[in-house]
């Protein structure tokens, strides 16, 4: 087998739970990468990708899904830019972690910073 072969046999690879396959997977992240350019070019940051950011914040790089759903599912319907209040950020952050639990502290921080670096990218 050659390694066009072999790679092209990867991206046929069918993905768990009737996702498709991984080269469907990568079209829908090309096609979204698409559309959210368009906004950046506007100077607006697009939502989406910023919740996902935040999720895999507070799930330690995606290691904890539990806890990534959980920040998912709060900021769904909601602009994230809002958890620069800190009345926001905290109560996002006792819906995951309980009250001032495991990994609340470092995930403050790191949301914090992040949003804080995309106000200063956005001029909405």
């Amino acid at each position: 087998m050659s390694f066009a072969e072999g790679f092209k046999n990867i991206l046929e690879l069918s993905l768990p739970e009737g996702e498709g396959t991984l080269t469907d997977v990568i079209i829908d992240c090309l096609r979204e990468c698409r559309r959210n350019s368009q906004k950046i070019e506007r100077s607006r940051i697009p939502e989406g990708p910023v919740r996902v950011a935040i999720g895999f914040i507070c799930g330690r790089g995606g290691r904890w899904p539990v806890v990534y759903n959980k920040a998912m599912k709060f900021l769904k319907g909601k602009n994230p830019m809002d958890l620069l209040t800190k009345r926001e950020l905290n109560s996002l952050l006792n819906n995951i972690y309980g009250n001032k639990g495991v990994g609340y502290r470092n995930a403050q921080k790191k949301i914090t910073q992040f949003l804080t670096a995309l106000k200063g990218l956005d001029r909405k």
